[in-house]
């Protein structure tokens, strides 16, 4: 058992804490913890929260009929359990000194107080005082393989998450008199499967490969949000955003789209173009269908080779750089303005079938008003880096190796123009948002290295 306490410069956090352990015969392991919080900056009524776990493992290669088993070296079994607390912010309702802007100037007044007279206003955010802390209760299901002593290491994990009670920022009317609300209101789902894979392809004095190979497929599912809210805004614009909704994946693009018949026909006005819905909907889903990665490592003698690899399926993002340009008529796609746009799809007034050829310059000037236009999948291939390494022989001892490096240095996706990895920070939405980005770098260079 234990205990701690920290106190950061306003805040107080203290905590007890458990942790057992048992294991029998090197063959069956089981661990249990426990943990309990009591945090400063939740309402009196929810300060202390308390979130176990628990583990156990089977080395199913202990008994005796598997031990030596020239083909399965190690197998292992394991499961677990475990709850996570996350304390947020809570402050009773307070004034401040407000501040004042226009245009391109914003912040606290040159002068204040203005006119001599001193003012405070009510915090725009109003905080919950039923706030609870958030939650994420997780289960884990795994299995890890060593096969032809040790040269294959197989691991596949399955888990499933459960985060409840999240902790929104969720708009208010202004007629209250806020902006906010932070309260709690989330639960997301998230099932997970991964797969890991390294095996020593071959190995001898002077010559091995190594391969590395991993398998991710993950969906998160908005279950709930606040009551009577049924999607917040994540990021990006007042049109196109990145939404959080009840009932889709985790996230969503949501915005202006293409108005389609019951048949996924796009519907055309009598021009032959495009019509835009009237309000925004889900537009896209940016989830990959899974990730990969790929590792190869080859030596002959004195000179390694090393590359890395990821590969993606599926997902969407909205890229607003490929429609502007489109717009602006600065792209390969539309580098032959005289050449008509042939559409096809329902005739909005009659309901019938139709065909029409329209002007590139027309169909882009429509279109770049409907934000589904920049919705592009992310599938791509891309080679993280290689590096090539000579190693010096031994001089006294020193190991002395020289190295060249590239990185970020191909690409191969389904969205033109631009790397699907490209965004406008760190903090939109998980780069799925994206509108003049900075292009990523290829990066060439190389070093030496000295052990002793």
């Amino acid at each position: 058992m234990g205990y701690w306490y920290q106190a950061p410069v306003k805040d107080r956090t203290v905590g007890l804490f458990f942790n057992a352990n048992l294991s029998w015969r090197d063959m069956v392991f089981f661990s249990v913890t426990g943990r309990n919080d009591w945090v400063s900056t939740m309402p009196r009524d929810h300060r202390s929260f308390f979130y176990p776990s628990v583990s156990a493992a089977w080395v199913f290669t202990e008994l005796e009929s598997l031990k030596g088993n020239p083909v399965l070296s190690f197998g292992k079994i394991r499961a677990s359990y475990a709850e996570v607390g996350q304390a947020g912010s809570y402050y009773k309702d307070f004034a401040y000194t407000p501040s004042y802007g226009g245009g391109f100037y914003g912040g606290t007044p040159i002068s204040y107080p203005l006119g001599g007279v001193t003012s405070y206003i009510p915090y725009y955010k109003q905080y919950d005082p039923e706030l609870k802390p958030q939650t994420t209760k997780n289960y884990e299901l795994g299995a890890d393989l060593r096969l032809f002593h040790d040269r294959v290491r197989l691991d596949y994990t399955y888990s499933y998450q459960d985060v409840k009670n999240q902790i929104f920022d969720i708009p208010m009317a202004g007629s209250t008199g806020y902006q906010e609300l932070i309260s709690n209101g989330g639960r997301i789902t998230t099932h997970t499967h991964e797969v890991n894979l390294a095996a020593t392809l071959y190995t001898n004095k002077d010559f091995t490969a190594d391969l590395g190979v991993n398998f991710t497929k993950y969906e998160s599912k908005v279950k709930e949000l606040a009551p009577d809210v049924d999607n917040i805004m994540l990021g990006g614009f007042v049109e196109p955003q990145v939404r959080a909704y009840v009932g889709y994946s985790y996230p969503v693009i949501f915005g202006t789209g293409y108005e389609r018949d019951d048949n996924g026909n796009l519907y055309l006005d009598a021009n032959g173009l495009p019509v835009a819905t009237g309000d925004s909907k889900v537009i896209g889903k940016c989830t990959p269908d899974f990730n990969m990665g790929f590792n190869l490592s080859l030596r002959y003698k004195r000179v390694s080779l090393s590359t890395t690899w990821s590969w993606q399926s599926g997902g969407q993002m909205y890229c607003g750089t490929n429609l502007v340009m489109n717009m602006f008529g600065a792209t390969e796609a539309t580098l032959d303005r005289d050449k008509p746009m042939t559409l096809t799809g329902t005739n909005i007034n009659t309901g019938e079938p139709m065909t029409a050829e329209v002007s590139l310059e027309d169909y882009w000037n429509v279109v770049g008003e409907i934000s589904e236009a920049a919705v592009y999948d992310t599938d791509f291939l891309k080679m993280r880096d290689l590096t090539l390494t000579y190693q010096l022989p031994r001089i006294g001892i020193f190991d002395i190796s020289v190295y060249g490096f590239a990185r970020n240095v191909f690409v191969w996706a389904k969205m033109p123009n631009l790397d699907p990895e490209s965004s406008i920070g760190n903090n939109n939405s998980g780069g799925y948002f994206e509108r003049f980005s900075i292009p990523n770098t290829a990066s060439f260079g190389g070093g030496l290295k000295v052990v002793f």
